[in-house]
């Protein structure tokens, strides 16, 4: 009972918090039951973008052809006016056309690798290049992603032949085999292909491209935004909006053209890694790697050189097998849900490349050779010196807040907290010291019946995880104060309760085992 419970309350906490828009609603519905005709409109909009782009330089040249016969036979008030109205729309045309001109998308950070460097990774690439029919990468680039992926970044504001950047994750290559990352590359370099897969392929291009320019345009000086922002900004968010069902339907001609070089069980396999690798990184390594910060003032270790000697470890997890079967369902990053892209290749188990041993099986030394020391150095580099500033903020951040929690100890001993620096108190004390060291401190507080409903929220949150039944009175106290608090508060009870009757199940299978 209390499993379904917190079932409910947690969709519907999901609901609340990822509940789309009604256009993305409408857009989904439609992507889904009449696939053809949502394919037909996204294409249509992508012709009418680029006659949008194409109508500011068409304007002012126009214009500025039919200017001297309109100068020329101006000989009335109405035709000064025309003259000086073809003269406004030359001049607004040509700005926009040379802002568009000087307009330049930003590429995604990375460690350039250079044919030299890595010889087998560029050969295998040509390869994959060839079976597809897909023109070579202008630039490739290692990144700290758990994910290999094709960027098109447009040279200007007219989207028209943009380079081609293949971003490869180091974590990626040092976590697959070599069978599995050929798989992973062939995934991109096919999708990269207009042979097989023109209409979505095109439109994952102008995708791309869009959400380029919608960031491009933020940085742009102030007249020039606005310029910009007023010609393109509806545009851009109605086709990027529009166009996202297009690029998963080419996520999964991806999977399809990993089956042209691997057997249909790697591939699934791959998927499978795809989908829940990114989410160890996210919770195993990189949050304990940012608590460093709160005691050393410059990173004591290179990340990405740590990360490949803790990989192995990492890649045994038992959370693996949960946030599979969690991926079944959940679209992640944009991408269909597991069981959908499985389904798409003819399986329905979700599978998991075998463990490593270690990385010398891995694909990161098969195609990086003798360069992937210097490679992980050079990325470790880059990733130290965009990340100082970050880091210095939050190790000043830690000590503020030990400094302030040693001020508001002293001042609890002498019982001279007023309530919010209470309520402060006891988070600071849970950040620092750990929740049961709070939880004293939250009991007390939720006890005393004045607190507004989201720090009763949290009261009870804490305790219930201290494993303290007391929470469910500050949780009760919280729903009655507010409803919105509703859905959360009997998520957390529900989740106590379930661990309580599981804790109890083990505790009585116990003496029957050693029986």
């Amino acid at each position: 009972m209390w499993q379904a419970l917190k079932d409910r309350a947690t969709r519907a906490t999901r609901r609340k918090r990822r509940r789309p828009p009604p256009n993305q609603t409408l857009i989904a519905r439609l992507a889904g039951r009449v696939p053809q005709l949502y394919v037909a409109a996204s294409a249509a909009l992508a012709v009418l973008g680029y006659l949008w782009l194409l109508a500011f330089p068409l304007l002012a040249l126009y214009c500025l052809v039919d200017l001297p016969e309109t100068l020329m036979v101006a000989d009335t008030a109405a035709g000064w006016a025309w003259a000086g109205a073809e003269i406004a729309a030359c001049g607004f045309g040509a700005t926009v056309t040379f802002v568009l001109l000087r307009l330049k998308a930003q590429a995604g950070t990375g460690v350039e690798v250079h044919r030299p460097e890595a010889p087998a990774l560029f050969e295998q690439l040509d390869t994959l290049c060839g079976a597809y029919g897909a023109a070579p990468a202008h630039r490739l680039a290692l990144n700290g992603e758990m994910a290999i992926a094709m960027d098109y970044v447009p040279v200007n504001g007219f989207p028209f032949a943009p380079r081609r950047h293949l971003y490869i994750g180091l974590p990626l290559l040092a976590a697959l085999d070599p069978e599995h990352a050929k798989a992973a590359l062939a995934r991109a370099v096919g999708r990269s292909s207009l042979r097989n897969n023109r209409v979505t392929g095109w439109l994952h291009r102008l995708h791309s491209m869009w959400a380029h320019y919608l960031r491009a345009y933020r940085r742009q000086p102030r007249v020039a935004r606005w310029l910009l922002q007023g010609c393109f900004w509806p545009y851009a968010r109605g086709f990027t909006a529009l166009s996202r069902y297009a690029v998963q339907r080419d996520e999964l001609e991806g999977d399809v053209y990993a089956l042209d070089i691997v057997n249909d069980r790697a591939v699934a396999e791959l998927i499978g890694a795809l989908s829940v690798y990114p989410r160890l990184l996210g919770e195993h390594f990189w949050p304990p790697f940012q608590r460093l910060a709160h005691k050393h003032a410059r990173p004591p270790m290179a990340p990405f050189a740590r990360l490949l000697q803790m990989l192995p470890t990492l890649l045994q997890r038992r959370d693996l097998q949960r946030w599979l079967a969690e991926a079944m369902t959940a679209p992640q990053g944009g991408r269909p849900a597991l069981a959908e892209r499985l389904d798409n290749i003819g399986h329905t188990r979700p599978r998991l490349p075998g463990a490593a041993q270690g990385l010398a099986d891995r694909a990161a030394p098969a195609l990086l050779g003798e360069s992937l020391s210097d490679l992980c150095s050079r990325l470790d580099q880059t990733w130290l010196r965009e990340h100082a500033a970050h880091w210095q903020r939050r190790h000043a951040k830690y000590r503020h807040e030990r400094a302030l929690l040693k001020d508001l100890n002293e001042r609890a001993r002498r019982g001279g907290l007023e309530p919010r620096e209470a309520w402060q108190h006891a988070r600071l004390v849970a950040r620092h010291l750990g929740r049961r060291a709070a939880a004293p401190l939250f009991k007390r507080l939720a006890a005393q019946g004045d607190a507004e409903p989201r720090r009763l929220l949290e009261a009870g949150r804490v305790l219930l995880q201290c494993a303290d039944p007391a929470g469910i009175g500050a949780l009760e106290q919280a729903m009655a104060l507010d409803a919105r608090c509703r859905d959360q508060a009997i998520g957390l009870i529900a989740a106590y309760r379930g661990a309580q009757a599981a804790a109890t199940a083990d505790a009585a299978m116990g003496p029957a085992h050693a029986a």
